[in-house]
């Protein structure tokens, strides 16, 4: 096992550059080890990066409306850097393609499948990205796909065994997820560490398990985190813990 855990740019650099943004996810880069982003289909099944379900957060200024429902080219209007900054420069909402083609072999990535549709949605987006990874000759490296539920990695798994796949606690007990770790032997187990007890640590440890912590800004999180040895932490101040570890 590598000494130091890998850090993961959570949707980039998004401490200092709005998020999921090509801005926020090339700033990452020679700074963190891999870059998370969050991707979802538009109505005529672009894959974008997204992380929210509506525009509401991230475009208050518009009427509020699902991802899905939009085209690509009536996202492609909007400004994804104005909530978070008016100094920013026009940030668009990037596809998929755009994004792997500039990173790809430049830092390790992790991508999070948004789809909560039924089987049948999760499959299409599976599929979509399945096949800009491959068309695109992507390594995710030390990344992984990360999805939420085990349809989504049964799915992945069914299309292809070319990608390692992580699972989300999500609102998981920890003891819940402890066994689905368990009867699934997973690779990868992202995990909401925060209200995890000594003996669920423990537990989780004694598996044959990558545990990828979510999330940590603070010193003394990421004190915590290293001594449990996690294979890596998710951080919106990548700079942070990038000093942190080189001290």
């Amino acid at each position: 096992m590598h000494s130091n855990p890998y850090i993961i740019a959570h949707r980039g650099f998004s401490s200092k550059y709005p998020e999921n943004t090509i801005l926020a996810i090339n700033r990452s880069v020679g700074i963190a080890d891999i870059v998370e982003f969050d991707v979802q289909l538009t109505k005529d099944r672009y894959v974008v990066l997204f992380h929210d379900e509506t525009t509401k957060r991230i475009f208050p200024e518009i009427e509020e409306k699902r991802i899905q429902d939009l085209y690509y080219h009536e996202l492609k209007e909007l400004n994804a850097g104005k909530w978070f900054s008016s100094k920013i420069e026009k940030q668009t909402i990037p596809k998929l393609e755009e994004v792997v083609e500039k990173i790809n072999n430049k830092i390790s990535m992790i991508i999070e499948l948004k789809n909560k549709g039924n089987k049948e949605k999760k499959e299409e987006l599976a599929t979509i990205v399945l096949n800009i990874l491959d068309d695109n000759n992507v390594s995710l490296n030390k990344g992984y796909l990360s999805v939420r539920d085990l349809e989504m990695l049964e799915i992945i798994n069914s299309l292809s065994s070319k990608y390692r796949i992580g699972l989300m606690q999500k609102t998981r007990t920890p003891e819940e997820f402890i066994e689905l770790v368990k009867s699934n032997n997973l690779e990868f187990a992202q995990i909401r560490w925060k209200n995890w007890t000594e003996s669920n640590w423990q537990e989780l440890l004694s598996l044959e398990t990558k545990i990828t912590a979510f999330y940590a800004d603070e010193e003394k999180e990421y004190n915590f985190l290293i001594e449990k040895q996690v294979y890596g932490i998710f951080t919106n101040f990548p700079d942070r813990l990038r000093k942190l570890l080189n001290m």
